[in-house]
């Protein structure tokens, strides 16, 4: 007996001891909602990233003064349902502001390969889930035909859904006032970072790819066509002054001497004045280095301006730069 009683009160303490870590949870916890959820401001679009891919983004309200314990991405779901009752799309709220409920965004994206009927009547259905309702309803809305859009090109597409996802997000700054969503960018109304960026890229998964202007910081594809070089601009260079007084004159003197015009150019008004800087330097720094340096300059300058052939240009230059690195490197070592 004694045995007995002592395996009883043992049994006692570990029940006592375990009964504290035990909760039983009730099997539906959500009380329903204040009035019956909504379904607002639908958009549909296409060809974002893709030819033949789809967006659909809106607005949803699950009207809660008492904000329930569990998000109402456990709660809730949203349904994109066809006219055969097939459930062609599934989304959950973004559990951020009051929980995922009163205002929200929803969006749902498909690809091509997923061959979504463009146009086609569907019903958005909100949806309680079955394991925090003790009677889960369904709250149907049928997709208007207003809602698609009628763009088909890339660029205005993805511009539209960038206005809609705005519009949302004004309308949720009016109501969550203690939350920025948006700021002004460079190229207009971009989502504020972190909390309008975090939120809309958490309500539809590759935002920033379908709707780039939404973003400050936008993926933009890199550019790797190998660009085409030519002489184009040292041709323009060369022969700005032919056909006028300048040209002319410089022409008729280089045919006394059986040059060219930007050779007498050259050789009558760069290489002089060049030189004269030169001595100067030589005179009165006892060196040739800043001289040769301003004599650089006016030949880049009289280059440029299409007076010194590009020949002439290119042989004075690597003289000066043998003669730079032979003062700088061997002469004084």
């Amino acid at each position: 007996m004694k045995t007995v009683k002592a395996f009883v009160i043992i049994g006692m303490l570990l029940v006592s001891l375990v009964l504290p870590f035990v909760t039983v949870r009730p099997a539906y916890a959500t009380d329903p909602p204040d009035s019956r959820p909504t379904i607002s401001n639908v958009h549909a679009f296409r060809n974002l990233k893709e030819t033949g891919d789809v967006a659909i983004f809106g607005e949803y309200r699950i009207p809660y003064t008492v904000i329930p314990d569990e998000p109402s991405s456990s709660t809730y779901m949203i349904i994109l349902v066809d006219s055969t009752g097939n459930e062609t799309g599934f989304t959950v709220p973004y559990a951020f502001f009051d929980f995922g409920y009163n205002l929200g965004a929803w969006g749902m994206y498909f690809e091509a390969a997923d061959n979504f009927t463009w146009g086609a009547d569907y019903t958005i259905r909100i949806a309680q889930s079955p394991a925090y309702f003790t009677a889960p309803e369904n709250f149907d809305y049928e997709m208007s035909s207003t809602a698609w859009t009628s763009s088909t090109s890339e660029e205005d597409n993805q511009l539209e859904l960038a206005i809609a996802v705005i519009a949302t997000a004004e309308r949720m700054e009016a109501e969550y006032t203690d939350y920025t969503l948006l700021e002004a960018g460079l190229t207009g109304t971009v989502l504020y970072s972190p909390t309008g960026e975090n939120y809309f890229r958490n309500v539809m998964n590759g935002l920033q790819v379908l709707a780039p202007t939404l973003f400050l910081y936008q993926i933009i594809p890199y550019d790797t066509d190998i660009p085409e070089y030519g002489t184009n601009m040292s041709d323009n260079y060369t022969g700005r002054f032919t056909g006028t007084f300048i040209g002319d004159e410089v022409t008729a003197t280089g045919n006394q001497f059986g040059l060219t015009g930007t050779a007498v150019m050259a050789m009558g008004f760069s290489f002089p004045i060049g030189l004269a800087f030169t001595i100067v330097s030589a005179k009165k720094f006892h060196k040739i280095e800043p001289g040769l340096l301003v004599f650089a300059l006016i030949i880049m300058v009289t280059y440029m301006m299409g007076w010194m052939p590009p020949a002439i240009f290119a042989t004075v230059y690597q003289c000066m730069g043998v003669y730079l690195a032979y003062v700088w490197f061997l002469a004084r070592g």
